[in-house]
């Protein structure tokens, strides 16, 4: 018990962390997207909205272009957001390696290389929101590991990487001068 109290951050992040892991291993990865995917498109929305304020403040016609094309980006997002981010995903990975074997002067060898982003780009575009869920339960995982390690390092001794008071023992020593340094030209 007197370890624990010697390393309260310790266990304040090793609880955090456990608390992450319940919820992203035990909630319906879709919520999660889900909500994700709102909050973006509401920032995306207020960013929109701003950029249009801010335009009619400076008379700059290039902000209500962005600030309008930000709000239906937003909206789309908000609404529509499996279809959307599914496809611009799965596109994204399958035109990058494509433009890049059109661009390469040995295509056999350039394929070979892009091989397995056109089959992530595929699996992306064809399962929709599958790919996701499975990113979403291995940083749950992740966590409940983080979280293990926070708390086995309470108890060992390895933890004088993390002072917390912040300061420093001063040690007076005879054999050591304090001395100012200053670089002359």
């Amino acid at each position: 018990m007197n370890k624990i109290r010697n390393h309260p951050f310790l266990l304040t992040g090793s609880l955090l962390c456990l608390g992450f892991a319940a919820i992203l291993l035990f909630v319906d990865p879709g919520k999660i997207l889900g909500f994700i995917y709102v909050v973006f498109g509401i920032c995306l929305v207020a960013t929109g909205i701003s950029k249009i304020y801010l335009s009619s403040k400076t008379n700059d016609d290039s902000f209500p272009v962005d600030g309008i094309l930000n709000i239906v980006i937003g909206i789309s997002i908000i609404f529509f957001h499996n279809f959307i981010v599914t496809i611009i995903l799965g596109a994204l990975f399958m035109v990058f390696p494509i433009i890049r074997i059109i661009k390469s002067n040995n295509k056999k060898l350039r394929f070979k290389k892009e091989l397995p982003l056109l089959i992530i780009g595929l699996l992306i575009a064809l399962s929709g929101n599958f790919v996701f869920w499975v990113l979403i339960k291995i940083l749950g995982g992740l966590f409940v590991v983080l979280a293990i390690y926070l708390f086995v390092l309470i108890f060992t001794n390895k933890v004088s990487i993390i002072n917390i008071y912040g300061t420093r023992k001063k040690v007076d020593r005879d054999d050591v001068i304090d001395a100012d340094y200053e670089e002359r030209d």
